[in-house]
């Protein structure tokens, strides 16, 4: 008889690993509370736990759609003729746009729910057939959503009837939610040079993977030439032409710090010999280096998993800091007590992330880049584009922009898993705005 080939040794070693980034296994191996709920979601303990940060932000039903979305067939269709190929990626383009961003998983995203309010307002077949969206597909994830949305409920991690979505168009907070579901996998990214034509991104390993023609990234233009941006990725891929990368997303670096599996602050570089010089005198390096990280105007590195480097004053990397821990602790408290409401203190601080994010999630994306003027896009030139005259569909990203809101402002609203009321302006959590831009380090 026939048996199963153990797995290789070196994907065990990274499934462990993996755990304990998460937090379902302990350093001795041991489930943990944690790991014990992802794994009763029917996804990847990382796309789980996703899930999780998305409840607690507000803003479940972008999760939901790339935790189904990740597992299953593109939902974009690829079209044969040249002209039909430049349109189709002028439309993927756009649908990412709508979220403020660069990216294939924000597209998605976008085409998911302009596709569900189409159809409620019998646009479907022609938002389909114009920005080149398969309806099956949709039909799929649909259908995948709702199970997965019914999985959530039965294991208690949302309330029957209840509202976790009213943040779903916020791109900041979105942005953290991609982080959140596809973190570590991520790099820089490079753009064509006259030696290497093609967009690269550049891992913790130093690999470098080419980004796929397919891609909404693969035809960014920078502004400014030294600036290298952050891109969050799914999955790496070979083909003829080697290792490559299908879709990708550009993030700022604050959900990464928020995110990161660790940070650590210290010094930058150029204040090193001051310290030294002071430790001369005073003979406590230790104690130098402390009185030192406690002047709050003082410039420090943030470094993210022992590789992405980051400038920040002090007193921002603190508040970071915190609010690191008082995240993890809030989405612990509502694993053991999936039915209450967060204590004041992490409820606080959970709505300081979320405005935070809202603000600075995605603050500075777009400097880097060429800015594209969408209304002039193909897809604008389309039947779709053109019926802004006729009230049904205005133009071509208004009317993806009516579509996607379906008539209703976003704003960024409290988390529904926390009593507003609880809420009082004097608790300690960084208020909205405290919080600088970190600088990236791209020495």
């Amino acid at each position: 008889k026939k048996t199963l080939d153990p797995p290789v040794s070196q994907a065990i070693y990274n499934a462990i690993t993996v755990l304990e980034d998460v937090g379902a296994l302990s350093p001795n191996e041991e489930l943990t509370e944690l790991g014990e709920k992802l794994g009763s979601i029917p996804v990847h303990p990382v796309t789980s736990k996703m899930l999780l940060f998305a409840i607690s932000m507000n803003c479940l039903d972008p999760a939901l759609t790339l935790a189904c979305a990740s597992n299953f067939r593109d939902p974009f269709t690829l079209p044969m003729s040249p002209d039909d190929k430049v349109k189709a990626n002028a439309a993927k383009s756009e649908l990412a746009s709508l979220y403020g961003s660069h990216g294939d998983q924000l597209a998605i995203i976008a085409a998911f729910e302009c596709w569900k309010n189409a159809k409620q307002s019998g646009n479907v077949a022609r938002f389909c057939s114009q920005y080149f969206v398969s309806p099956g597909v949709m039909r799929m994830l649909y259908a995948m959503r709702e199970q997965l949305k019914s999985e959530l409920h039965m294991n208690g991690f949302i309330p029957e009837n209840s509202r976790f979505s009213e943040n779903s168009q916020d791109g900041g907070i979105i942005n953290a939610v991609l982080v959140a579901g596809l973190y570590p996998m991520v790099g820089r990214l490079f753009l064509p040079t006259p030696i290497v034509k093609r967009c690269v991104i550049k891992d913790a390993s130093d690999q470098r993977v080419c980004v796929g023609r397919q891609s909404v990234n693969s035809r960014l233009t920078l502004k400014k030439k030294d600036v290298v941006p952050l891109v969050i990725y799914n999955e790496v891929t070979r083909g003829d032409a080697g290792l490559s990368i299908k879709n990708c997303s550009i993030i700022g670096p604050l959900p990464l710090l928020l995110l990161a599996t660790e940070i650590a602050v210290a010094p930058i570089n150029d204040d090193n010999e001051t310290i030294c010089k002071v430790n001369d005198e005073d003979g406590n390096k230790e104690r130098v280096k402390e009185k030192f990280m406690s002047n709050p105007d003082t410039m420090v590195e943030v470094i993210a998993d022992r590789w992405l480097s980051f400038k920040s004053t002090a007193l921002d990397a603190a508040q970071i800091c915190c609010l690191r821990e008082r995240l993890s602790e809030a989405i612990l408290f509502k694993i053991a007590h999936p039915g209450k409401d967060l204590p004041r203190v992490l409820a606080a601080s959970v709505v300081a992330i979320a405005k935070v994010l809202s603000s600075d999630g995605i603050s500075g994306i777009n400097e880097y880049f060429e800015s594209a003027d969408l209304s002039t896009s193909v897809v604008a030139e389309t039947d779709l584009g053109q019926q802004g005259k006729n009230g049904a569909i205005a133009g071509s990203v208004g009317s993806l922009r009516s579509l996607l809101s379906n008539g209703s402002e976003s704003q960024p609203q409290h988390p529904s898993n926390v009593a507003p009321e609880n809420i009082h302006p004097n608790h300690d959590a960084p208020r909205k705005g405290s919080l600088k831009r970190p600088r990236e380090d791209t020495a």
